[in-house]
């Protein structure tokens, strides 16, 4: 059987096909041995959680003899879920600030995005800002995503205040 990557939720299917032999029973296994009612030589999986996430192979016998097939690994992803998203918040110029989004699932990937449009090398899940001057007022979001899906945080608005300017002349 060949690996097969998949996202929870999805379907999976493991086969074997042996030659032209009749007769033919199967068993599948995992690593925590035998699979119930997994006795054809396609093992069906119609929503694949994280739990099914293993190595599985299968024993194929006849009259003949038995004859075990390599193992397959079933991968399971997790599709990103963000549990927080950044918080607006408002500075004085050249203060310092972060903006960060809170967010789970397999092999996340970020990118910041300042007014709809990608910013450069940001691609953690924090922003980080030094010195913040009027240039960095906007809407700020994060866009998370993975092998299974995609999803943008709210918007954080920044906004950075000036120092008054006293005119005592």
């Amino acid at each position: 059987p060949a690996s097969v990557v998949k996202c929870e939720g999805e379907s999976a299917i493991l086969e074997v096909t042996p030659n032209n032999a009749v007769n033919l029973s199967y068993q599948w296994y995992n690593l925590e041995g035998a699979v119930s009612g997994a006795n054809a030589n396609t093992l069906v999986f119609s929503n694949v959680t994280p739990v099914d996430a293993d190595d599985y192979y299968c024993i194929i016998t006849n009259q003949y003899g038995t004859v075990q097939s390599l193992s397959a690994t079933l991968t399971v992803n997790t599709p990103a879920l963000i549990s927080q998203s950044p918080v607006s918040t408002a500075n004085c110029e050249g203060e310092t600030t972060t903006l960060s989004v809170v967010a789970s699932g397999t092999d996340l990937s970020y990118q910041w995005q300042k007014d709809g449009q990608d910013i450069i090398d940001e691609i953690s899940a924090s922003l980080q800002f030094s010195q913040l001057s009027t240039a960095n007022n906007g809407n700020y979001t994060c866009v998370v995503s993975n092998l299974c899906n995609t999803l943008t945080s709210d918007i954080a608005v920044l906004t950075v205040n000036i120092f008054p300017v006293v005119d005592l002349g």
